[in-house]
């Protein structure tokens, strides 16, 4: 199966043209399919699928991802220029453009001097596409002394968001067959886990890829367009075998194709002897829907257009750069002569079109077209002159007063897994300022406590009084091992009762539970009852009525006063003993600082 995306950019994004320069950061114009596998396969990882079926798709190169190509402003599709074409020198920036295909032999004037065009894209029409980059100027910070570093300033060169990319995800049917019904790897299996691929690359989906992408950089929306590719009846024809040569030249047989391939993406070949990388594409086995037919084609270096470069991947699991890759450079000619005279030559060319040459092709390389008709004639540019043939136009909706992407949005604020983490992320924020509000009351009440049972049973300051770190710390130690499950009101009331009537758990049979005299001194005395309260029933009666204010008696009121106490416990009780006075009076005042400097942080932040 194979689906054609649209990558709209809604950052700015960074893809690395080289690995490392100082000072500097240039930018790819376009997005390599090793970006958007890397992508996919990591999100892919999370979602716990089988790890043999993993390692098919990604490991075993069974997954393709072509490199993704920018659109016009106006959505209209654009390639990488082929070298073959070329303009005449002229220092007069107002003379119109004419270019000249260089296939043919008779296009050159010996008299005159020419560029060759590479380096840039071209739509359908032969027109340059530039697309919009920013230059960000940063300095490096000195961590140290929390200034900027010395002789440290460098550019962020990034792809402006609002643009276009198109390229495809191709998963080839023929993996569901001729498999098993038992064990890993079954027809299901890979059906599966080809569907979850293509879920992350659903329609409205936001990806991050790139540099820099846990800042500001990096997000770009999913647009499925394989319905748009399917109504461009002029992209699926198949390619032109050519003609057979009749007459015998100089370097060339009577009998003989001449086989074009425009390099759409870079491509990687392996030398036939070495099995080592090569710049030079004279391996006829790297041409796959050849070779499985018996077609052996010979590399044409004279009729050729090559540029060559070096790469070399960052490897996550080794934590390093693999080896450098050699390859041939995007918008090269590559041509080759082949004899062969079948009637199914045009579709072994059309196989050879769509799965590409060389290898890596898993990761953007080996994209070509083949013997397209404009490089093929030779003719030159004129009005009516098409570089290629393609329909395809895609403009992303803004979707303003459309049905459909308030739906979408629906769908993907419920499922998205960014969005999903964001939620989750404000959720637990806002359950830590209450967790720490709830803990600053708690803990301005158990003072409270501890100063009525001082003052009610006449204990001088000099005297420690009270339940102290030891009689806290095993009250939190009970609280933590609750906080992980459901909690009601009753479980926590009789958790709090478990620690503050009897001291020791050997003592705690069922009724018969021995009174700990730490926690059960008398605190005061209640009028309305005619009764002298404990301190432990006291302490009880507090946790029932912060559980009130923090809401009804149900799972998320209990859960948030058990949090609040832990931490109370932890943050300020256990660095100072309420048994002793003065104690007391450092815990109120450290509660008091810590409550500005949270005001402090929240006004700051509404600001």
């Amino acid at each position: 199966m194979k689906k054609w995306f649209v990558l709209e950019t809604v950052d700015d994004i960074i893809i690395g043209k080289t690995n490392a320069k100082a000072f500097d950061s240039d930018t790819l114009g376009y997005i390599p399919g090793s970006t958007v596998m890397g992508t996919v396969c990591s999100l892919y990882g999370r979602d716990e699928f089988e790890a043999d079926t993993l390692n098919l798709f990604f490991q075993e190169n069974m997954a393709v991802f072509s490199d993704f190509l920018p659109l016009t402003a106006d959505g209209k599709e654009t390639l990488p220029a082929p070298m073959c074409l070329h303009k005449e020198k002229s220092h007069d920036r107002n003379k119109a453009e004419v270019l000249l295909n260089f296939l043919n032999p008779e296009a050159k004037e010996s008299d005159r001097q020419y560029n060759q065009i590479r380096g840039d894209n071209r739509d359908s029409r032969f027109g340059t596409w530039n697309l919009k980059q920013t230059v960000t100027a940063r300095t490096a910070i000195d961590y140290d002394t929390d200034t900027a570093k010395k002789s440290a300033l460098y550019n962020r060169n990034s792809i402006a968001r609002g643009q276009c990319f198109l390229g495809y995800c191709l998963i080839p049917d023929s993996l569901e067959q001729g498999r098993s019904d038992n064990g890993s790897r079954t027809s299901a299996k890979v059906q599966e886990a080809r569907k979850a691929v293509f879920e992350i690359l659903r329609e409205g989906s936001v990806l991050r890829i790139g540099a820099s992408r846990g800042s500001e950089y990096g997000r770009v929306r999913v647009h499925d367009v394989t319905h748009l590719m399917e109504q461009d009846q002029v992209r699926r024809k198949l390619p032109d075998p050519g003609a057979v040569r009749e007459v015998e030249r100089e370097g060339e047989k009577a009998g003989e194709r001449e086989l074009v391939l425009w390099c759409l993406s870079n491509a990687e070949f392996l030398d036939a002897v070495t099995s080592y990388d090569s710049g030079t594409p004279d391996n006829p086995g790297m041409l796959w829907a050849l070779e499985r037919h018996g077609i052996t084609a010979k590399f044409n270096p004279k009729r050729s257009f090559i540029r060559t470069g070096k790469t070399r991947f960052f490897n996550n699991a080794r934590g390093g750069l693999d080896s450098a890759k050699v390859y041939i450079s995007r918008g090269s000619v590559l041509v080759y002569d082949y004899v062969y005279s079948g009637e199914d030559l045009p579709e072994i060319l059309g196989k050879l079109e769509e799965e590409g040459i060389g290898i890596s092709r898993q990761l953007g390389f080996g994209r070509v077209l083949v013997n397209p008709p404009f490089l093929v004639s030779g003719k030159a540019v004129g009005e009516q002159s098409r570089l290629f043939e393609s329909d395809f136009s895609f403009v992303p909706d803004d979707g303003k007063n459309d049905a459909y992407a308030d739906e979408e949005k629906s769908r993907i604020f419920k499922t998205d897994r960014e969005v999903l983490w964001l939620k989750d992320s404000v959720k637990c924020r806002n359950d830590g300022y209450e967790t720490d509000k709830f803990a600053g009351i708690f803990l301005n009440r158990v003072l409270e406590l501890y100063k009525f049972a001082r003052k009610y049973c006449g204990v001088a300051n000099e005297t420690d009084f009270g339940p102290g770190n030891t009689q806290w710390q095993y009250l939190k130690d009970l609280l933590r091992q609750l906080s992980f499950g459901n909690i009601s009101g009753e479980r926590l009331r009789a958790t709090i009762k478990k620690v503050t009537v009897a001291g020791k758990e050997n003592s705690q049979n069922g009724e018969n539970l021995a009174p700990d005299d730490i926690w059960n001194i008398y605190c005061q005395f209640n009028s309305s009852s005619n009764e002298e309260i404990s301190f432990g029933d006291a302490f009880a009666g507090l946790v029932e009525k912060l559980q009130r204010e923090a809401g009804q008696n149900g799972r998320e009121a209990s859960w948030l006063v058990c949090k609040a106490i832990i931490r109370c416990i932890e943050l300020k009780i256990s660095l100072h003993d309420p048994r002793i006075f003065r104690e007391i009076d450092k815990l109120q005042s450290n509660d008091n600082e810590s409550d500005g400097n949270q005001n402090k942080d929240m006004k700051g932040e509404s600001r």
